[in-house]
Parts: C-alpha cells; structure tokens; sequence
C-alpha cells in the first residue's frame, strides 16, 4: 500500500532544507560538545603544561558554548518550520482529497469520525513531528558521536555500551510493540465517541425538544468508559517503561564508573579519559534510556499516519476529459439527457432503479413524481455525477456521462436538493456560492426573483446577516429561498429543483411558480414535485414507483388514466390532506 502521507512530506522539496538543516545542526552541536569535552581532558592531563595558557583555554570553551548556542537554536526553529510546513501540506493535501473522494464515502462514514481523523489525528503528527523525531535524531547522533569518541578510549567500555544497546532493543521489542494495536483502538473509540459529541452539537434542537440530555450522556459515559479503558491499557505499557529507562540510564553509569576507576587505578586510562569518560557516559546513557520512550512515540504516530492513509486510498469520484462547448453547445444540442435502461442502487445487490428510460428535450420542464423511496432524489444526484451507475446509459447532451469532466458538466447546471444547506457566513455570500463573480445588484435581483428580497430586509443586519451552521439561524422556507436564489444566480441552462416549495406557504408558493415559469423560458428545468400545483404545467411528468417509471403524460391527461398520479392527486386535493406528496 502506498504511504501518501509520505509522499506528501516527502513532495516538499523546499521544506526539506529546513530538516537539512536540523540534521546540520545536530551534528555540529554534538560535535561542539565533544570539542568541549576534549578541552577539559587536556586540561586535566596537560594542566602543568597549559597552566600559562589556561585563561585561552577556558576562553576557548565559552565562545564554541555560545557557538554551539546558536546552532541548538537553529537545530530546534527549523525541526519546528520542518513540522509546521509537513503538517500545513497534509492538511492542505488531506480537505483536497475529501474534495475528490466519491460522494458515497461521506453516506457511510460519520462526520465525527472524519473530524477527529482530520484534525486530532494531525495534531498528533504534528506534535511528534515537532518533539519525538529531533529527540530521537538528536538522542542518535549524541550516542553515535561519543560511542566513537569512547573507542579512542577504551574498548573495554565501547563493548559494555554494545551489549546495553541489544538489550534495549530486545526491551523494545517485547515491551513496545503492543501499544501500536493498543493505540489504533483508543483512536477508533476515540472516533465513536466525537460522532456522539457531534451529533449531540448537530442535533442540539431535538436532543432538547424531546430530552433526550440523559440518553446522551449515558451513551457519550459509555464510549469514554472503554476509551478510558484502551488509555489506561496504553499507560500500563508507558509506565514500565519509566523505571526501566531509569535502569537504563544509572546501571550502565553505575558499571561504566566503575571501569573507568579500576582503569584509572590501573594506569590504563589518564585522569583526563576517566574526566572526559564520565561526562560522556549522559551523551550514552540518557540517548540510551529516552530510546523506548522514542520508539512508543513514533508508533503512535505511525497509528494516526495509517489512519489518515485509509482516507487517501478511498477512491476518487469519476472523472472524465470530456468538456463540451460550455454554453455553445448547450444551446445547440435538442437532446439534453437521456438515461437508457439505466440501473443503480446504493448497494449493489439491492437495487432502488431499475431499467429506467427517459429523455428530456431542451427548453423543456419535466416533473418526477412518486411515493418516498421512489427514487426521485437519486435521479438528480445520478445528473450531477455524485453517484455511479451500476448498468444501463446516461447520455448528457449525446455524451455518456461518465466522458463528462465533472466541472464542466456542473457548470451547466443548477441545483437545489431536498435538503437545503447554508453555510456559516452571510446571506449574501451563501447566494453568491452560485456566481463569484456576481455583484450585489445581482445577487439582490436572485433574491428577489426567489420571493427572498423582502425577508432579507426585514432582518437588523439585511444581507450581512450570518446565518449560523447549516443556516440554523433562518426558517426552513427562508433557507429555501436563498438556496433558490443562489441557483438562480448560477444562471446555468438546467435546472435542478427537488422540491423546491416544500416549506413554503401557499402564497410564497404561487408568488416563486410566477418567477420560475419567466426564469425558465430557454431553460431546461427538472422538477420533483413536493406539491402537484408546482407542476400542472410542466411540459412530461413522469410518475416514479419503486425505481421505475409507470406512468407519462401531461398533467390532465394522467388525471383521465385514473392510475398512480391520479390517486395522489385526489389524496392530495379532494382527500384533505393538505401536505404533500413525498
């Protein structure tokens, strides 16, 4: 499997000099360090000889210190821009991919989880890109550095150091490996536990409207009791790696120390190697005892890397090459969808449209009507590309949709879903989503063809009203209209309205049918009908039940068959209910 998070770290080819130059850094300062450790031996073994010079000595070791200074400085700016830079990328390159990941990838995973992938997941890549890689370079390159300079010295001691090296890393096989698994856990009851606290956010009107503050709680305790449970597992293992890294470091001091006296005793080292031996024994010893420590870091991090490239595996919504004469072609083409024996279900084993053929002619107003679960609401989202089809042909404008480049074919059109969503920000730029280029003359004039122009001014802060999350701050007919502005605005040659009055009032209601009957003349308009009256004039309705289209006609020549429409219209007008046809 091909590590995208890599790659995308790795793609940065001018961030790198940036680690280039921790790496440098590091080098020089362990290197300065040596260097200093050097004076001091030959300090204690050539005092008699030096003693004239030992002010320069001294000198000497204090100016390559502030040296040495400068370098530990750049050694930790530029692992932090290293990390900050990676981290940017991947979130950059990460919003990208959920940009061009198929719809059908947000239906089945809960926008908690993504959440917590996306940002908690980073956070904690991004804290060990910052810490855990330049301890775990530095602890290497500090043991590395004074292993050899060791060697000089004695042998002896460079063999103890080896054996304690194969300990620890037989340590870190038995004792670390595990918290890899234990980790991937905590992350994934960490995922349950944010869709809990997401949907408790998201939902917060029903959550209080029917108080349902307890359920919550109690199933939010329940996630956290087992992610309290795989942390406490994860703690357990951290923990017996403390006392141990503190054998790590004072046992090898404790035998090294002892060596280096008997030869010092013994004649076989100078006083200058025992000096310069027990300051190199922290360079040894503490890279030695942090090394588990580092290890369990970065599997923790390979965790959260793995899980961030499950998503950039997810596969990419099809794309084809293909982009028309945009308006140009639009405009000369009669035939503008066709679907021939087309089938698709959201599993495919279990089909909700079979076999279903239609076509629409341009300039023409086409109406889907049915029963929910009829299909009609996938019919559009088929349009626009967000979901492939399983069998069968869609042709748009003579073309197989699949060749359409999925930018130029939604340019051509205009849609607004059932469920109508705003984004946090003003009215005006949640109309001027459909046109960025649009000015506030035009935006005002979609507004009012929309019926929306007069609620807007009633508001205290007009369109500079913010209109919260998923316009929570608005009615349900209001958000509406806005999206239907917003359409509008578009000013593409179809339209797509999936039941476009279905929180309006009756007046709003006849008011928006006159502006779209001006507004569509030179349009194609598809229309799923929420309420019969929005589509007594359409030119083809056609009547969906169970994913297949069983009647076609005008509007009173369906009502003389006495079939599906029929009833729906007699339910809907002679039978009192007053709501809608869903």
């Amino acid at each position: 499997m091909n590590n995208y998070v890599f790659r995308i770290i790795g793609s940065d080819k001018k961030n790198w000099r940036y680690y280039i130059l921790h790496v440098v850094s590091t080098i020089i300062v362990s290197t300065i360090g040596l260097y200093v450790i050097e004076i001091a031996r030959n300090i204690v073994d050539n005092g008699d000889k030096i003693n004239e010079n030992l002010t320069q000595y001294l000198m000497m070791a204090i100016g390559i210190t502030f040296i040495g200074a400068i370098f530990s400085y750049l050694e930790t700016y530029s692992s932090g821009r290293f990390s900050i830079h990676c981290v940017k990328n991947l979130r950059n390159k990460l919003l990208d991919k959920f940009l061009r990941t198929e719809y059908q990838y947000f239906d089945n995973v809960h926008s908690g989880s993504i959440l917590n992938q996306s940002n908690g997941d980073i956070d904690i890549i991004q804290g060990h890109l910052e810490s855990t890689l330049p301890q775990l370079v530095s602890a290497l390159f500090r043991f590395i550095t004074a292993f050899i300079y060791l060697s000089f010295i004695n042998v002896r001691l460079v063999m103890v150091c080896v054996v304690l090296t194969l300990i620890i890393i037989v340590f870190v096989k038995i004792v670390i490996n595990p918290i890899s698994k234990i980790f991937d856990k905590h992350q994934k009851k960490l995922d349950e536990a944010t869709e809990v606290a997401n949907d408790c956010i998201s939902g917060a009107y029903i959550q209080k409207a029917y108080n349902l503050e307890d359920q919550f709680i109690k199933k939010y305790d329940e996630h956290m009791e087992e992610l309290t449970r795989q942390s406490l597992k994860r703690q357990k293992l951290l923990a017996v790696t403390f006392p141990l890294t503190d054998i790590l470091r004072f046992l090898p001091t404790l035998i090294c120390m002892v060596l280096g006296f008997i030869g010092t005793y013994n004649g076989v080292l100078t006083g200058g190697d025992f000096v310069a031996f027990v300051i190199l024994l922290g360079r040894i010893t503490t890279p030695m005892a942090e090394f588990p420590i580092l290890v369990a870091g970065l599997k923790e991090v390979m965790v959260c890397i793995n899980r961030i490239n499950q998503i950039f595996h997810k596969p990419d919504e099809q794309n084809g090459i293909y982009i028309g004469d945009r308006r140009e072609n639009i405009l000369g083409n009669q035939k503008i969808l066709s679907f021939e024996n087309v089938n698709f279900g959201y599993h495919k084993e279990d089909l909700i449209m079979k076999d279903l053929s239609f076509q629409v002619e341009k300039g023409e107003m086409v109406a889907f009507v049915g029963a929910s679960g009829a299909g009609k609401s996938t019919l559009f989202k088929l349009i626009a590309k967000l979901y492939p089809y399983q069998g069968g042909k869609i042709l748009f404008m003579g073309k197989a949709l699949e060749e359409w480049n999925n930018e130029a074919l939604r340019s051509q059109i205009a849609y607004v879903p059932q469920d109508v969503f705003l984004f946090p920000c003003s009215i005006a730029k949640n109309i001027a989503y459909g046109n960025e280029y649009a000015s506030m003359e035009d935006i005002i004039n979609a507004a009012k063809l929309a019926q929306a122009h007069q609620f807007i001014l009633q508001l205290p802060e007009g369109y500079e009203t913010n209109v919260g999350e998923r316009g929570i701050k608005l009615s349900g007919g209001q958000r509406q209209r806005i999206a239907i502005a917003r359409a509008f605005l578009k000013n593409s040659p179809i339209l797509l309205l999936d039941e476009m009055t279905s929180a309006l009032d009756v007046e709003s209601e006849e008011l928006l049918q006159k502006a779209l009957d001006n507004y569509a003349k030179g349009r194609t308009v598809l229309i799923i009908a929420h309420r019969l009256t929005t589509i007594m004039q359409a030119d083809t309705i056609y009547v969906l039940d169970s994913g297949e289209i069983v009647e076609i006609g005008q509007h009173e020549t369906l009502i003389k068959k006495n079939g599906v429409y029929n009833k729906l219209y007699l339910k809907q007008f002679e039978g009192g209910a007053k709501d809608e046809v869903s």
